[in-house]
């Protein structure tokens, strides 16, 4: 059971961010994978080095498909610190970002 458990850790660390622009150049960064204690560290690292310079940036998680209450702590601290817009989150994550104040209630 633990090498199993240890397997499925690995396999959901995977977590990958892509960067496009709107229309208006606003810099849009989408997150796939789960977000999680595990990858958390990882994903702040990966979303620092890919937004270093910009003053705000979309933070699209339109590919999450689950996220711990570390990640949603993780993120409340980016967006004390930085100009972030959270948004695209399915509705199970945004229900939880939702209640962190991430995004607002009618945007799920």
């Amino acid at each position: 059971i633990g090498f199993s458990c240890l397997l499925f850790v690995i396999k959901c660390a995977h977590v990958e961010l892509t960067e496009s622009r709107r229309e208006d150049g606003t810099p849009v960064i989408t997150v796939t994978g789960a977000l999680f204690f595990g990858n958390v560290g990882k994903f702040r690292k990966c979303l620092g080095e890919m937004t270093e310079g910009k003053d705000a940036f979309i933070l699209s998680l339109s590919g999450v498909t689950a996220i711990d209450t570390t990640a949603v702590s993780s993120l409340e601290e980016l967006c004390a610190e930085r100009s972030v817009t959270v948004e695209n989150a399915i509705p199970k994550i945004a229900a939880q970002l939702s209640k962190a104040r991430l995004i607002s209630a009618d945007e799920h």
